[in-house]
């Protein structure tokens, strides 16, 4: 199991305003270098991206979860994506694979 951030929060991320918007502001790609404000380097792969690398390598997918927060919920997370953002649309997920034997 692990949690990624949805490639969704990098295709609405508007860098020159710092913040996520409504909008699809950057190009898709199903494998992608993200050059982060805070000059950090994300490397961003699509879900099917995930998929042909866990068969590939011998796993099986057993769920895909992606996060949305119920109303009235907190976080430590203040920076990431705004709260209201986060309830309309997932900001993570959560993968759960199985190696196959």
């Amino acid at each position: 199991m692990f949690c990624l951030t949805t490639p969704l929060v990098y295709l609405t991320y508007d860098a020159a305003r710092d913040r996520q918007t409504r909008k699809l502001v950057n190009q898709w790609e199903s494998e992608w270098r993200f050059d982060a404000v805070e000059g950090t380097i994300d490397f961003v792969w699509s879900d099917g991206a995930w998929i042909r690398a866990f068969r590939r390598n011998g796993f099986e997918i057993d769920d895909l979860i992606e996060l949305v927060p119920p109303k009235g919920a907190t976080t430590t997370y203040t920076d990431f994506v705004p709260s209201k953002w986060a309830r309309r649309w997932p900001a993570e997920q959560i993968w759960c694979v199985t190696r196959r034997r």
